[in-house]
């Protein structure tokens, strides 16, 4: 698709699986230059579980580089939304790669000479971006001297963005993990929870109406519930932006015409939950 609005008051983007996910991190390139351990947070589902580097100068320059996967293989992706969550980073670039060894930046990320200044970074990249690695080089933060941060990160192709908005929009923390509930002796009922995160057993879900949908919008969805994969999904590209989230969709869609009039569309009820790994 490769041009979605990411300014305020812009509708809600859908797209692939995360293209950088545990296939990655099992057998491919995912590494940190620093605290490699700690890197495998940013696949877990909550911005707020966050690898840091382990250096506190703006002279050490954190490296992170990620491989796309198909088991063992080395794929190339087209990807076109690239998701930053919970960040400090102030002097900074992305690149991407074919080969491995030679990084090209990519539009959108060189703030190798200017200062960024959010908590978040999404971006959509120019169409036809091919490539097989991504290289992110952070040198500074925000504030001087901190460790280098990154909550999560999610790069992705957009299948498309709803050209009539949404309604209703409710969103909601819900809870993500393995619960394994006891019946005590006493008739009590003690739960505990297997977290999918290091920060929290809760994450990011929504319901919310598209009016007007497509005939295409709908068959779109369907098309990403069929296939069962978690999609990337941003509610609200330009006024909040941390709610980029991989999520598994509801696969009821009511779609009850929007008017008597065939041609008008459909109004569809989206439920979203956030997926806590994958």
């Amino acid at each position: 698709m490769a041009t979605v609005s990411l300014a305020a008051n812009a509708y809600p983007v859908f797209g692939s699986i995360n293209y950088v996910n545990n296939e990655t991190k099992t057998y491919g390139t995912f590494t940190a230059s620093e605290n490699q351990s700690l890197l495998h947070r940013v696949l877990d589902g909550d911005r707020f579980s966050y690898y840091h580097g382990s250096s506190t100068s703006d002279v050490t320059v954190v490296t992170l580089i990620f491989s796309f996967q198909n088991k063992t293989a080395v794929i190339s992706r087209t990807p076109d939304v690239f998701a930053f969550l919970n960040i400090n980073w102030k002097r900074f670039t992305v690149k991407s790669s074919t080969d491995g060894v030679t990084y090209n930046v990519i539009t959108g990320f060189d703030y190798s000479a200017s200062d960024y200044a959010d908590d978040n970074i999404i971006v959509n990249v120019a169409a036809g971006l091919a490539a097989k690695y991504i290289k992110v080089e952070v040198t500074s933060t925000q504030v001087a001297n901190e460790q280098k941060k990154l909550g999560s990160v999610m790069i992705f192709a957009s299948k498309f963005q709803s050209a009539n908005g949404m309604l209703n929009y409710k969103p909601l923390q819900a809870p993500r993990g393995n619960l394994r509930a006891q019946i005590m002796a006493d008739g009590t009922e003690r739960r505990e929870y297997v977290k999918y995160s290091a920060a929290s057993h809760k994450f990011y879900g929504a319901s919310f109406e598209m009016p007007i949908a497509s005939a295409a919008e709908l068959a779109s969805l369907r098309e990403l519930e069929r296939d069962g994969l978690p999609i990337c999904f941003i509610a609200q590209p330009g006024d909040l932006p941390e709610e980029a989230a991989l999520v598994w969709l509801d696969g009821d869609f009511d779609a009850p015409y929007e008017s008597p009039l065939w041609s008008a569309g459909y109004r569809l009820t989206i439920k979203v939950r956030a997926v806590g790994r994958f």
